[in-house]
């Protein structure tokens, strides 16, 4: 039984062409880039091409900002902290976002709260999707920075970014965009004004784990989280990692330049996925819109069967599949996400989330609907004969 990896929100597998070009470097250009000597010299011309390709193909202006960072999370983290400084962290300023975020993002508005910047957040529609006008109405005078995810990584909806960033262009109010799941799987354009950073990570996209980028509008000061050496414009300091960043900027070429290819193949497969599901099991439903989402996310509830038992099973049937989130799929907390888009208990208690890539094929697919079919009758059918499913 060959295993079939459908949980390509959490991290995606290596693509060949990143790992040629990350060998090449890795024996070619070892050296500091900030040394001053011709390795250091020449590691930097690399890294600097790396930087210069991902502005490239995520329409960067001259003068807009790449940071890297260890990933996404540090790269949200970056865009909320960077852009709410000390001095604005105290009682009677505020914060406008939703309440679908990432993880990386709730968990940093909590800390906030603690020092009494006032969180404001809103639910989504029942089908997963913001309304823009109505986020931007919680904004205020007292209002120092406005974030919504491009894509949820749960549910794969789009949210209405192009609206948000003109009424924030409008307010002239930071605007920072989580853009970790969408990037290279919908056409994502950070030169769109009202835009003022947005987080990227390589490893949604067959890119290296460890890398990320926080990409940021010319002439927005951003402060820095950590301190130490001049790198980056000391806004995030330390020792570049070439490989890495080398490594990214193939994922990022890869991921953009075959962008429409990439587009039908997913949303085919997806599509595939949901119609054999839905057609060989009862009760099943989607999640979630289906106008409105990336070509790679589907989220099912299977109902009456407890999404922890689906997860083991689905494991001893060597199919991946999660919950939700990788931060937090550890977790047995019911979704944030589908709580927020007030899904029925049964919905969120049987949520299952698919994740597909480009390296997927029709015949996983085929292969995995058949499996699934299969474990939710047994699990149905054990339940039905008096097993404890829960």
């Amino acid at each position: 039984m060959d295993s079939i990896f459908l949980d390509n929100n959490s991290t995606t597998m290596l693509d060949d062409g990143v790992i040629r070009s990350m060998e090449e470097c890795q024996k070619g250009r070892f050296a500091n880039p900030a040394s001053q000597h011709e390795f250091g010299r020449s590691a930097r011309r690399a890294l600097e091409r790396a930087r210069d390709s991902l502005a490239t193909h995520l329409n960067l202006r001259v003068d807009d900002q790449c940071l890297f960072t260890s990933g996404g999370t540090e790269a949200n983290n970056l865009g909320l902290f960077g852009f709410f400084p000390p001095e604005s962290r105290n009682a009677g300023f505020n914060l406008v976002s939703t309440s679908i975020e990432h993880p990386s993002l709730l968990a940093a508005y909590d800390w906030l709260s603690l020092q009494g910047v006032e969180i404001r957040l809103i639910d989504p529609d029942n089908l997963g999707r913001v309304d823009a006008e109505s986020l931007l109405e919680l904004a205020d005078s007292q209002t120092r920075w406005v974030g919504c995810m491009a894509g949820n990584n749960e549910t794969g909806v789009l949210q209405p970014i192009e609206r948000i960033a003109a009424g924030c262009e409008r307010l002239n109010l930071p605007f920072h965009v989580d853009a970790v799941q969408a990037v290279g799987k919908i056409l994502f354009d950070f030169s769109l004004p009202g835009i003022s950073s947005a987080a990227i990570s390589a490893h949604k996209i067959h890119g290296p784990v460890g890398i990320g980028a926080l990409l940021v509008k010319k002439d927005i000061p951003v402060s820095p989280m950590l301190f130490g050496g001049f790198q980056q414009g000391g806004i995030r300091p330390g020792t570049e990692n070439l490989v890495l960043a080398t490594g990214f900027a193939t994922a990022i070429e890869n991921a953009i330049g075959q962008l429409e290819d990439h587009q039908l193949h997913l949303s085919t497969l997806r599509d595939d996925l949901e119609h054999r599901l839905l057609n060989a099991i009862p009760e099943v439903v989607v999640n979630g819109s289906t106008q409105f989402r990336l070509p790679h996310t589907t989220n099912l509830s299977f109902l009456g069967i407890d999404r922890q038992q689906f997860i083991l099973a689905a494991d001893t049937q060597k199919i991946a599949v999660s919950t939700g989130s990788a931060c937090s799929s550890g977790s047995s907390q019911a979704s944030h996400v589908l709580t927020a888009m007030n899904c029925p208990k049964e919905n969120i208690d049987s949520a299952i989330r698919f994740g597909l890539s480009i390296q997927n094929k029709t015949e996983e697919i085929q292969q995995a609907s058949a499996r699934i079919a299969q474990i939710c009758a047994n699990l149905r059918s054990g339940k039905l004969k008096g097993g404890n499913s829960h």
